[in-house]
């Protein structure tokens, strides 16, 4: 079901009541989306990642950070890890390699 307007900056209901820490007095704070975002934070690639993986390994670790207001994004940002992983092993696969896994479409 479509978000109304309104709640479009919402936590997603399946984040309202997770427990995100515990504060400096013991007690527990709810979640936040900079907490998922603190997550993602020390998820980098090397620099001699080719930039395309790089872009497509970020698009996977952006959406898992905005299912703070759509949960079912979860699912899409690990289609696109995947999809990220993918392009990289293809990368490494030497050159006659990668002409077969285009020509044959090999994928995981």
């Amino acid at each position: 079901m479509l978000k109304r307007a309104e709640d479009l900056l919402k936590p997603d209901l399946r984040f309202r009541n997770t427990v995100g820490g515990i504060t400096g007095d013991g007690r527990t704070r709810h979640m936040a989306i900079t907490d998922l975002h603190e997550e993602m934070l020390p998820l980098e690639l090397l620099a001699e990642v080719p930039p395309v993986i790089r872009e497509q390994f970020d698009r996977a670790r952006h959406a898992f950070i905005h299912s703070w207001f759509v949960y079912d994004l979860v699912p899409l940002a690990e289609q696109q890890g995947y999809q990220a992983l993918e392009m990289a092993l293809r990368e490494k696969l030497p050159p006659g390699e990668q002409q077969k896994a285009k020509e044959r479409r090999w994928t995981l």
